[in-house]
């Protein structure tokens, strides 16, 4: 019966583990600063917004926002009839969140998201938004903190 119990506790946390997010918080000033070094347009995504913080319990409520939309975006994707290399498998990603306060107060997180095989070296946000094709290796998503509202899922192809 012991043998029984380790083994359920082992596989339920390995269950558990391939849904951590691997993410950072990125304030919005360190992007738009690097994104000027670089000649990146930054205008369109920062325009109208303030920078912010967030803590703890909201990097949560993110995080757990996240995993529900990538799990309505993976099950849109196999209704679909889409390969697995469609699908986004999350601990495959390192996710950057940037808090802002839109022009009504309201705090939105941008996720800006890039598949890697290494987690090592965290790619910067301009070299993300840079990136012009390779469909699902890159996902950008923003929510409504203040609403716990997510939008939708856009891959690369759809950005």
């Amino acid at each position: 019966m012991r043998r029984y119990f380790l083994m359920a506790f082992l596989i339920f946390s390995i269950g558990c583990e391939s849904n951590k997010v691997n993410r950072r918080v990125v304030q919005m000033d360190d992007v738009i600063h690097k994104m000027k070094e670089n000649n990146s347009n930054y205008e369109s995504w920062f325009r109208y917004k303030t920078p912010t913080n967030i803590n703890e319990n909201e990097i949560r409520s993110v995080d757990s926002l996240l995993l529900e939309e990538v799990e309505q975006f993976n099950t849109k994707q196999k209704e679909s009839e889409r390969t697995m290399d469609d699908l986004i498998h999350i601990e495959k990603y390192q996710c950057n969140y940037i808090p802002v306060l839109n022009e009504q107060g309201e705090k939105i997180i941008y996720v800006i998201s890039k598949r890697v095989n290494d987690n090592s070296t965290w790619w910067e946000v301009y070299e993300i938004l840079g990136i012009r094709d390779g469909y699902i290796s890159v996902f950008k998503f923003s929510l409504n903190l203040s609403e716990k509202k997510g939008g939708k899922i856009m891959p690369n192809g759809e950005a």
